[in-house]
């Protein structure tokens, strides 16, 4: 490889645009969290509530994936997935997960450990209604982690 920046064993940033004053920090990490949160949503607002989602099957696989947190309720974070989905089942058979949110131009990130609850089907049925039609159709008319079989061409 000629060109040194396409070497990634070459790429080097100098994190330097942020830092933690741990004399002066806020005492809440939900609040410390949301304070970031509103960082990045007024920097990056497309992206500022996705984070990974990370999980583990009976069968001790780790499977991890980018989701979109949709609110902050009683200190939890809220999030949704179809139910049949690879995702759910993980989360009926193994309710342990991490979250990694990742802020770039804030270089900041969060990590959080918890266990996941189901919320109310009151409360999953709003927000889906919330969602554009166009959306829910989607969502009704896709098989969500399903295997696909691709030819890959070289």
């Amino acid at each position: 490889m000629s060109n040194p920046k396409k070497n990634i064993k070459n790429i080097r940033i100098d994190y330097s645009k942020s830092s933690i004053d741990f004399n002066n920090i806020i005492d809440s990490p939900f609040e410390l969290f949301q304070s970031w949160l509103d960082l990045a949503l007024e920097i990056d607002p497309d992206n500022a509530n996705a984070f990974v989602l990370s999980t583990v099957s009976l069968k001790n696989e780790p499977s991890s994936r980018v989701v979109l947190l949709r609110g902050i309720l009683e200190k939890s974070f809220v999030f949704y997935t179809n139910y049949s989905s690879a995702k759910a089942k993980d989360l009926d058979e193994n309710n342990n997960v991490s979250l990694n949110f990742f802020w770039p131009y804030l270089e900041k990130q969060v990590r959080v450990k918890g266990i996941v609850s189901k919320l109310s089907h009151s409360d999953s049925d709003a927000y889906f209604k919330s969602r554009p039609f166009s959306s829910q159709i989607g969502a009704h008319s896709s098989e969500q982690s399903s295997s696909l079989t691709f030819k890959l061409f070289i």
